[in-house]
């Protein structure tokens, strides 16, 4: 680029310097945040999961596989998961469990889509897969889930 600055060519003349308030105003949006990178990342834990519990004789079988429940905890935040299969796909249902007095909105994030709670503060979607990315976002903090396995183990 330098020499396109010092000399012509191909007949035309040097290029200008950028005015110095565009060359400001790049230089802001390069090291503005992006609002995930703002918020204090949280790592959660399973507390909960259905297809982990031990089961009687007469109660394990393929049944058990078409629905779970998982249960996460970080700091004073919980998040209870329900997964149902359906014949095209999951249907599934989310509540988060917050400490009193909390007015920020929240958010939950599954699989790069965004949902906001409904009036009874749960979470509802529909997917063709069940999810394996989950965040949660509410008052400056950003839980991040581990990524979820949907492969039953054997109970051998």
């Amino acid at each position: 680029m330098d020499l396109f600055r010092t000399f012509a060519v191909a007949g035309k003349p040097p290029l200008p310097d950028a005015p110095a308030g565009w060359v400001a105003k790049a230089e802001a949006i390069a090291e503005r945040k992006k609002p995930f990178e703002q918020l204090r990342r949280i790592v959660a834990e399973l507390v909960l999961d259905t297809w982990q519990m031990p089961a009687p004789a007469g109660v394990r079988g393929p049944g058990a596989l078409d629905q779970r429940r998982l249960r996460f905890r970080a700091e004073n935040i919980e998040l209870d998961i329900r997964a149902e299969r359906r014949a095209k796909g999951w249907a599934l249902i989310a509540e988060a469990s917050l400490p009193r007095g909390n007015d920020e909105k929240s958010w939950l994030d599954v699989d790069g889509g965004i949902h906001f709670a409904g009036a009874d503060g749960l979470y509802q979607w529909w997917s063709t897969r069940p999810p394996k990315k989950v965040l949660f976002g509410t008052g400056g903090r950003l839980v991040v889930f581990p990524e979820l396995d949907w492969k039953k183990k054997s109970s051998k």
